[in-house]
């Protein structure tokens, strides 16, 4: 429905690398994502644990309404034990 059409796995890593370069540079406070997947949202979970360079996301803002409800399938699970505060 939405996001990107192609699948690029290195773009991931170049991507929050950027992204933490700019908070360090105190350019933004903090990131999310948008229109990700769970496992998309857990692989950059898990950079930012193993990498201290790389910022912590705290937000995930995808689509959400009475035909799009894949937040509930996925995304619920990962915001509950990720302790993200989840309002559809």
């Amino acid at each position: 429905m939405f996001g990107e059409t192609d699948y690029d796995p290195a773009s991931r890593y170049y991507f929050i690398q950027f992204l933490g370069r700019v908070v360090d540079a105190g350019k933004i406070r903090f990131i999310g994502v948008s229109n990700e997947t769970p496992y998309g949202v857990m692989k950059f979970l898990q950079a930012a644990e193993k990498n201290p360079a790389y910022p912590r996301i705290i937000s995930v803002q995808n689509s959400y309404n009475l035909l799009c409800r894949n937040f509930d399938s996925g995304l619920a699970e990962c915001c509950h034990l990720e302790r993200y505060i989840c309002i559809p």
